[in-house]
């Protein structure tokens, strides 16, 4: 385990240099391309984008709450707001996982055991990698992306239905001779949350692909998002990439590649990273703002 650790890290610390400079390099041989991409970007699209973006992080909290309550920990919403968006910066520390470490260290300060904070984590990782699979398949199977890999998003869905189906009663299994309980109407309301988040996140990013008009006039709504879930799932799944930079880009470039040149799309696709942050300094700033006037308010 402690060699494969190692080497998990080993290959994050050579991927992520590796992938900057690919993007780099596709940046600087599309350059022509990418001017007049930028120049011709409709700025309308890029408000309504963000703002998306930052609504995301008020479904966000409920599905902690709902994942919580799936085994046995009732959160406050207030709570899960402040936990989920006050620790947003960790998300950009190297590693990709430090937002998740904070959540999970702030429920058990809190009061919920370790038994319930480790099910909740494994199970929205799982969640959200099945929704975005699943949703994505659905959306590219709709737009028609990629008739070559029907097959494959025929058996990403059925693989998400098997899995959420069979989940409750492995579980339950599992937790038959154990004090722990598995409520069952908390997980199926994390699971509505987990479409709605990715449905608005899907959103965000092809309103931003519709600021360039190549780009919307050669594909549809579930075209492009269905290939930001898809290759969201798949940069996800890479662990020797973090937040999957660079394998989510190229995955989706390859799906979105009747719109033009891969490295340009590579580029572009990347670039939406900026409004991700934004959005998320924004829905932090909010959340750390009201944090502090409440707490001055009762000191």
């Amino acid at each position: 385990m402690a060699i494969s650790r190692k080497a998990i890290g080993l290959a994050k610390a050579l991927f992520t240099p590796a992938a900057l400079l690919a993007i780099f390099y596709a940046a600087w041989s599309s350059r022509e391309h990418l001017i007049a991409s930028f120049s011709s970007a409709n700025l309308f699209y890029l408000l309504p984008s963000i703002c998306v973006w930052i609504l995301l992080h008020a479904v966000a909290p409920a599905f902690s709450q709902a994942g919580l309550a799936t085994f046995g920990y009732a959160a406050s919403f207030r709570d899960a707001f402040y936990i989920h968006n006050l620790r947003l910066p960790a998300k950009y520390l190297p590693g990709g996982i430090w937002h998740t470490v904070a959540k999970g260290a702030d429920y058990k300060t809190r009061g919920a055991s370790a038994f319930q904070v480790t099910g909740y984590l494994v199970m929205e990782n799982i969640m959200l990698v099945a929704g975005a699979s699943f949703l994505g398949s659905i959306m590219l199977l709709a737009g028609q992306a990629a008739p070559a890999l029907e097959i494959v998003f025929w058996t990403a869905i059925a693989a998400v239905i098997a899995l959420l189906a069979c989940t409750p009663l492995v579980l339950r299994l599992y937790l038959k001779e154990s004090a722990q309980k598995f409520h069952m109407w908390p997980y199926m309301l994390s699971a509505l949350l987990v479409v709605i988040h990715w449905s608005m996140a899907a959103t965000s990013f092809t309103l931003y692909l519709q600021a360039y008009p190549d780009i919307n006039d050669a594909l549809s709504f579930a075209q492009m998002a269905g290939a930001y879930l898809v290759s969201w799932a798949a940069g996800y799944v890479a662990i020797f990439a973090p937040q999957g930079i660079g394998v989510a880009e190229a995955v989706s470039a390859s799906l979105l590649k009747d719109a033009g040149s891969i490295t340009g799309l590579i580029v572009l696709i990347a670039t939406f990273r900026v409004v991700v942050f934004i959005g998320d300094i924004i829905a932090w700033a909010a959340a750390y703002t009201a944090f502090y006037l409440k707490n001055k308010g009762t000191t």
